[in-house]
């Protein structure tokens, strides 16, 4: 149970909760996630909250977009959507917006039912991305490089959450559709991300500390998880991350004991080889 006496981070995580919002706790001043596996954490366990944020009391707040769409609005795409009419129709549902410290917005609404999108990074627009199932946003009072985010329209009750207008359903419709034909001009690229399963933002610092907390259990070390997640954020990550992000993440995770030794041992194998490979590789470069 929350006191007087408990950060106004804590009591903001609760009140989320209250929400029906699965939330965990992020890196003070940050988007990087404070747990081991990030986003997989997210809980709306009232004393698993109070217990992480008695531990670090002036965490950010990571909100999982698990059964909600978040349309994510950077400066760069403040033009959207483009046309009086559409503006008004996002106006009229009344949702809630957020403004991020960069400027931008995030429009939060429900899922139709029989409908089903994935995070995305500018492909709904320029500058326009789309967090949902398997992504997450940071949320107030949180602060970011000495700025806070700010609800201008706050958050409702999960299950109160309205739908997107009509037009902006369609879109997310089309853009998954073309996402799932090879036929559409980036099909080959869709098809590659889902091989590979790639991190567009929202998505990268969660994927990389879920990897990290795997290969740790596996046995790995703090400088076999540096190299293996910066060779990681190099193949997966779309845009990649800061290389200090990532070194970042090896370090959180590198606090946490390994697994037994004999756990995994073909997943230890395989990236020790990918790493000795990745040392091979600019050692090389240095010489020639």
């Amino acid at each position: 149970m929350a006191t007087h006496a408990d950060s106004p981070m804590m009591l903001a995580a609760l009140r989320y909760v209250e929400l029906g919002y699965p939330i965990f706790p992020c890196r003070v001043g940050a988007k990087l996630p404070a747990t081991a596996h990030g986003l997989l954490d997210a809980t709306t366990d009232a004393a698993q909250i109070t217990a992480w944020w008695r531990r670090w009391p002036q965490a950010n707040i990571g909100l999982a977009c698990n059964g909600l769409v978040v349309i994510d609005v950077d400066p760069d795409g403040l033009a959207w959507p483009g046309d009086d009419d559409k503006r008004r129709g996002i106006s009229g549902t009344g949702c809630p917006v957020q403004r991020t410290p960069r400027g931008g917005y995030h429009l939060v609404f429900g899922i139709p039912a029989g409908h089903h999108w994935r995070c995305s990074a500018g492909l709904l627009a320029p500058g326009v991305d789309v967090r949902t199932g398997g992504g997450f946003i940071v949320v107030a009072p949180s602060v970011v490089k000495g700025k806070p985010y700010r609800w201008i329209r706050p958050l409702v009750r999960k299950e109160e959450l309205l739908l997107p207008p009509t037009w902006l359903v369609q879109e997310l419709d089309a853009l998954e559709q073309r996402r799932q034909s090879p036929s559409a001009g980036n099909g080959q690229q869709t098809g590659q991300q889902k091989e590979l399963g790639l991190l567009v933002e929202g998505m990268r610092n969660a994927g990389l500390a879920s990897l990290a907390g795997r290969l740790r259990r596996s046995g790995l070390t703090q400088p076999e998880l540096e190299a293996a997640l910066l060779e990681a954020n190099r193949l997966r990550c779309r845009p990649p991350l800061p290389e200090k992000e990532v070194l970042s993440i090896a370090k959180s995770i590198g606090r946490y004991p390994p697994g037994p030794v004999e756990s995994c041992w073909a997943m230890r194998q395989a990236w020790r080889r990918a790493v000795e490979h990745r040392r091979w590789k600019y050692a090389t470069r240095r010489h020639f």
